[in-house]
């Protein structure tokens, strides 16, 4: 569905259930801004959720390559850039002090080189990838002291980026996907972690426990438009940007008395919403 036929649908059509309830805010509300400032920061985070998803998809065909088969366990894995269109994935041990057990070199959806690692030297790991690997493991522990919930029984998802210039590692860590047709739209949460391995900040990016739920085998998937409730930032922030590229259907982010229209992670700018084309919870 192209944008402009989703806008349609946002002024003069009902739009699709599930609706999730607006979040509780962590900080008290920002003061209100121009809609070339919310424009602006909503398409850095479609920026930044385009490199979280390249980089959790890397992940996911490490982790897979190196299951064989037991799709079910968890495999802590760690990706960087590596060239201008692949990665480096490293898959590491689930220990205190972690280490590789696998190095892959990814791209365009595979494996292109790379597995296990048999030398006990070898498993070392880089600066670069402990600091990761380090970064990663203070934001579970942060997420767990803090009782920060999940909406899933699975162990969270955790993407971690590159050092920001300020040099922060940030951490996603994201409630993980059940079954095939279920998506959790909250439990999910950002750390930064600072250059001595301390939580530097961290922020709810979408909470509520409520799935986007979808049959794969309909037929007209594409026509369907998820609206989403979040009242945590003034525009869809990055992780909501990254779930709208996991959805097979468009979203709608409502923030205030605007939605933002979303396909396949792109943003445009937000058309006025009308209250009785917000579906009611049963």
């Amino acid at each position: 569905m192209r944008i402009s036929a989703f806008v349609a649908i946002a002024m003069g059509a009902a739009l699709l259930p599930p609706v999730a309830h607006p979040a509780l805010a962590q900080e008290s509300p920002m003061a209100p801004r121009d809609e070339e400032a919310r424009v602006a920061d909503a398409r850095l985070a479609a920026s930044r959720a385009e490199t979280m998803d390249a980089l959790d998809r890397a992940a996911m065909v490490a982790q897979d390559a190196f299951r064989c088969g037991d799709a079910g366990a968890d495999v802590p894995v760690i990706a960087v850039p590596d060239g201008e269109d692949a990665f480096r994935a490293i898959v590491l041990s689930d220990t205190a002090v972690p280490h590789a057990l696998a190095r892959y070199r990814v791209g365009a959806g595979r494996v292109l080189s790379g597995g296990m690692i048999e030398d006990a030297a070898e498993r070392t790991l880089s600066p670069e990838e402990r600091r990761l690997a380090n970064a990663r493991a203070t934001a579970l522990r942060e997420r767990e002291s803090r009782g920060l919930p999940l909406c899933s029984e699975r162990s969270p998802r955790t993407i971690v980026l590159p050092p920001e210039d300020d040099g922060t590692v940030p951490v996603y860590v994201m409630s993980a996907r059940r079954e095939a047709g279920v998506l959790p739209t909250g439990g999910h949460y950002r750390f930064d972690i600072d250059e001595a391995g301390a939580v530097a900040h961290w922020c709810v990016m979408a909470d509520g426990c409520r799935d986007a739920r979808w049959d794969v085998d309909d037929p007209e998937l594409d026509k369907q438009v998820f609206v989403l409730a979040h009242t945590l930032d003034d525009h869809p922030n990055a992780v909501l940007m990254l779930l709208s590229r996991r959805l097979p259907f468009s979203m709608g982010v409502v923030t205030g008395d605007v939605i933002w229209p979303v396909i396949g992670g792109e943003i445009t700018t937000p058309v006025p919403m009308m209250d009785d084309l917000l579906p009611t919870e049963d």
